[in-house]
């Protein structure tokens, strides 16, 4: 169903998963598939430095320490109120859409399995989830008697 969100009012949504055993076999394969495209090498290309270029990339910055009542990494001399230059918006162009995309001559980017498609079949016949209501009100209780003291004590 289209999922629909406001920025007028609280969203409500159900979902209902059912966790299915991996068929093994197909797990295997894959393993062993992304195995070979990070361990492949080009001629001339050294394993390790391709892992190295694999695990962190050159522009790596390390993350400031953490903030605390005497000291925030925002408000430093540099950022003075914290303020931040925008980046150039054309530095920001440079990145693909979708890191996980396979190229479309890989053995990654083949069709569905069945068993994707048994799934989707079987999503479609789950029961409807509830739709949700409104919540009753109850009155508020009645104010307490008054006490009344008697002038004599």
């Amino acid at each position: 169903s289209e999922l629909k969100g406001s920025d007028h009012r609280p969203v409500f949504a159900l979902m209902r998963a059912e966790v299915r055993i991996i068929d093994p076999l197909k797990k295997a394969n894959l393993s062993r598939m992304l195995l070979e495209s990070v361990t492949s090498t080009a001629p001339g290309e050294r394993l390790d430095e391709k892992l190295a270029a694999l695990a962190l990339p050159a522009d790596f910055v390390e993350l400031p320490p953490p903030s605390s009542d005497e000291t925030a990494w925002w408000d430093k001399p540099d950022h003075p109120d914290g303020v931040f230059p925008i980046p150039d918006v054309d530095a920001l162009q440079n990145r693909r859409g979708n890191p996980f995309d396979s190229p479309i001559d890989s053995p990654l980017s083949s069709s569905p399995s069945s068993s994707e498609d048994e799934l989707y079949t079987h999503a479609l016949s789950l029961q409807t989830p509830l739709a949700p209501t409104q919540a009753i009100r109850k009155p508020p209780p009645p104010p307490p008697p008054r006490r009344i003291t008697d002038p004599e004590e």
